[in-house]
């Protein structure tokens, strides 16, 4: 009977120490868990950072591209007004010879 409760006791004592090792690792594992999502959360935020850069940078671009169609688009404009004056300045008669000079008396 004595034996039964040293054996007893020698099965409770590596029990606990299992218990405790195992504990230990659990902690470990938790602690390298915990490590990897901080790094995770970490390199998320650098990317959504960029990703609002690059956000931005597109919202730039499509301003820009819509700034040089309106400007584009007044360019022709004004190269289709100056054709007409071109054509309308060809039409009418033009002065012969250069301004009249100006007169100061007293010289």
């Amino acid at each position: 009977e004595e034996q039964l409760a040293a054996e007893n006791a020698n099965s409770s004592l590596e029990l606990s120490t299992k218990v405790q090792m195992l504990t230990k690792k659990l902690a470990d594992k938790e602690m390298e868990l915990a490590a990897a999502e901080a790094e995770a959360g970490k390199k998320l935020a650098d990317k959504d950072m960029e990703l609002a850069a690059l956000q931005s940078d597109a919202t730039l671009a499509v301003e820009l591209a819509e700034e040089l169609d309106l400007q584009a688009s007044l360019m022709e404009k004004m190269r289709a007004r100056l054709a007409e004056l071109e054509k309308a300045g060809a039409r009418s008669p033009r002065k012969k010879g250069g301004a009249s000079p100006r007169v100061h008396p007293g010289v």
